[in-house]
């Protein structure tokens, strides 16, 4: 289920009021909440992976941000489970060049 526009637009806005350590991050949070935002609209868009945002180097940075970020949402218990969630999905290791 996905949480309410309410809350998504506020990860949006939590999102865009943390440090910028890791630019692709932001990009990527924001292609998820548009994403949820758009589904409830009824259209049905495919989700980027990570890694068409966050280059590489910024991988450690990325992973430690949903975590940052958790101290910012209060009470929005949506807000927080869905970046439980993105921090859960963010891979641990770059993917393999071929």
């Amino acid at each position: 289920m996905l949480p309410p526009s309410r809350e998504l637009t506020a990860l949006i806005e939590t999102d865009s009021g943390v440090p910028q350590v890791a630019p692709g991050l932001p990009a990527w949070l924001e292609q998820i909440a548009d994403l949820g935002i758009n589904r409830q609209r009824g259209m049905d868009l495919p989700l980027l992976p990570s890694d068409a945002t966050i280059p590489p180097d910024e991988l450690g940075a990325s992973l430690a941000a949903p975590a940052a970020m958790l101290t910012t949402v209060g009470d929005r218990t949506h807000v927080a489970e869905l970046l439980g969630a993105i921090g859960d999905a963010l891979p641990t290791e770059p993917p393999a060049v071929l």
